[in-house]
């Protein structure tokens, strides 16, 4: 499995019965953050490296590619997917994309959920994932 999610750490837990995943993100950072998230849960399957397949070819093979919420950000897209396609072994390989754009419930979801937890750690002074947890 290759999966290129810009560097979230949400969405792992799918892949702890998978039994090897690449991570690939083009940033040092979020690299460097999902190692160390890996590390601290003891996860293994994963490798993650640093990378840019709009800037370099990245030879790795990949029988189900996760492409989450970035796509939107590429500027030329069809290259991208292409390339993305490069990196499937043959026919039978699996593809998810998700893809949202600044219209969508998504997007309408995550900035009024940010804006509610401004609007209530203003009011109390505590951090709203304090509340939660």
């Amino acid at each position: 499995m290759i999966t290129l999610s810009g560097g979230a750490t949400g969405r792992w837990h799918f892949v702890s019965q998978a039994r090897r995943v690449i991570a690939i993100d083009a940033s040092e950072d979020n690299v460097s953050r999902f190692r160390n998230f890996c590390q601290q849960r003891n996860i293994n399957n994963i490798k993650v490296i640093c990378g840019n397949l709009m800037e370099h070819d990245i030879p790795l093979k990949g029988d189900f590619i996760w492409l989450y919420g970035l796509l939107q950000n590429i500027t030329d897209q069809p290259i991208f997917l292409e390339k993305l396609k490069s990196m499937a072994p043959g026919p039978d390989a699996l593809f998810y994309i998700y893809y949202y754009n600044t219209n969508s419930l998504r997007e309408f979801t995550v900035e009024t959920c940010r804006k509610i937890e401004d609007l209530f750690y203003v009011a109390s002074s505590i951090p709203l994932l304090e509340l939660v947890a």
